[in-house]
């Protein structure tokens, strides 16, 4: 049976349209775990409403820095990352260190992310079943982390997803760490057919948290060349995951203003991430941007211009090259022709970008830099061929045929029930599905059967277990008879 761990990332099932396709036409039997969908799951770091719901915390300092910290330091800086006093600060970027000022300065926020952490593992070492695969939604927050660090320590499979910026493609890997700004993409061999077929999935961009406006056509300068500063949410996860020395993210974003007015002639545009305002209630970076922009004085205060909410498209025809850290808005700024200076280590960088660090940071002047055109049409080839999309049939089933998954019995209906806080879905669309009605396949069953028993053999059991069980002879099968099979 496959698991999916809760019923807010997987409501819409058409997010991963081919990965539930093909469970439903090879009548898999698949949960969602809803047990905290509208609470503790959504929590987000804030757990003071649900304390009455959490096991008390008798642990040491060392003991929760050693044993739990790793489980709940990315949910607590997601949290506390919309605090003033740490967005424009400068937090420490090595773990022991970020865990002292934390636990110094926040202990209550830091204690209810430590007590969820301690609900969670203790949830999921009842829950967890040996014979399911499990799929979680980034495995960033404690529910997912947890749960991911218990399948490890059992080898129960565990796949993470996330949708990809084009919004119709998604990653689904086999894997117990995070997704966010932490992909390998495989090198693959370069042809025309699959760069054309990349292309062809490029042109259905549909990002799923930002609908892009309908912005007029506009020069935003009259002469000289311009960047444009591309800002992603104070709290990303793809900072937050993986580069700790960024977490005051907008301390950076002034540093790069200061650099493009002092260092070039350049003109900028800064564009903030309109999702903000929607993941945590107020535009922030934009705010602050705005207010910081008004230190400079006379023509250089001209150089600058700053949008949130507006058609990327035709900032990018603006510009002649992009500065951003590590956000996959890179893929559509490429599909442009624009170089792209880095800043935050991205999963792509090596490829097609400039990568620099800030502290480090000298710019020429936006129309100096160069696009590696040919570096950034393999490694599209590469993710995008690594990606999964809403026809990728055979790329799932090459995924999930290597599991023994419990298959629905055909003479149960289709039916949405709720039973102890998990939705289960029986889908009785059959194709290409086990004939025979009380199968039920252990994984421990189908690995000794493969074993020891001739392809025939084995591909009757498969197809006809009550045949193969009826007509075994031997003693090793009438063995797995009395162990395994119930009529």
């Amino acid at each position: 049976m496959i698991v999916f761990v809760d019923n807010i990332n997987f409501k819409n099932e058409n997010n991963f349209k081919s990965l539930f396709t093909y469970i439903k036409l090879n009548n898999i039997k698949y949960i969602k775990n809803t047990y905290g969908d509208k609470g503790l799951k959504t929590a987000q770091g804030y757990y003071k409403n649900y304390i009455k719901q959490l096991p008390p915390s008798i642990y040491s300092k060392e003991y929760i820095f050693d044993n739990y910290w790793g489980f709940f330091k990315d949910e607590l800086l997601l949290h506390l990352l919309k605090k003033e006093e740490l967005y424009s600060s400068s937090l420490p970027s090595e773990d022991k260190i970020l865990f002292d000022y934390l636990y110094l300065n926040y202990y209550e926020e830091l204690e209810y992310n430590l007590r969820a952490t301690l609900f969670w593992l203790n949830y999921w070492k009842q829950y967890i079943n040996f014979s399911n695969i499990y799929v979680c939604f980034a495995n960033a927050l404690i529910y997912t982390k947890t749960l991911s660090s218990i399948l490890e320590e059992n080898q129960i499979p565990m796949y993470v997803v996330e949708h990809f910026a084009t919004g119709n493609d998604f990653y689904f890997d086999r894997r117990y760490t995070h997704i966010p700004n932490n992909i390998s993409a495989p090198e693959i061999e370069f042809s025309i057919k699959k760069y054309s077929n990349a292309l062809i999935r490029l042109e259905t961009w549909n990002n799923k948290n930002v609908k892009q406006k309908l912005s007029p056509k506009k020069s935003f300068f009259n002469q000289k060349s311009t960047f444009l500063l591309s800002t992603q949410v104070v709290n990303d996860f793809s900072i937050i995951c993986t580069e700790r020395k960024y977490l005051s993210v907008i301390k950076y974003y002034k540093l790069i203003i200061d650099k493009v007015i002092s260092d070039t002639e350049s003109n900028l545009i800064i564009k903030t991430h309109p999702y903000e305002k929607v993941k945590n209630k107020r535009s922030i970076t934009f705010d602050i941007l705005v207010d910081y922009i008004y230190k400079f004085h006379g023509k250089d205060i001209h150089r600058i211009k700053i949008v949130e909410d507006y058609n990327l498209e035709v900032l990018i025809d603006n510009i002649q090259c992009a500065i951003l850290f590590n956000s996959q808005i890179a893929f559509e700024i490429a599909q442009k022709g624009k170089p792209i200076i880095t800043l935050g280590n991205p999963f792509y960088g090596g490829y097609f970008t400039i990568d620099k660090e800030v502290d480090t940071l000298k710019l020429k002047n936006a129309d100096e830099y160069k696009f590696n055109s040919e570096k950034y049409k393999h490694y599209l080839v590469n993710i995008m061929e690594y990606l999964y999309n809403n026809d990728d049939l055979e790329k799932i089933k090459k995924e999930l045929s290597q599991y023994s998954i419990e298959i629905n019995s055909l003479t149960e209906n289709n039916s949405t029930y709720n039973r102890n806080n998990i939705i289960v879905k029986n889908s009785n669309m059959k194709i290409n599905s086990v004939e025979n009605s009380n199968m039920k396949i252990n994984s421990v069953e189908n690995f000794l059967i493969k074993k020891f028993a001739s392809d025939k053999k084995y591909n009757k059991y498969k197809n006809k277990r009550d045949l193969f069980y009826h007509d075994t002879k031997n003693i090793s099968g009438k063995i797995m008879k009395l162990l395994f099979y119930r009529k």
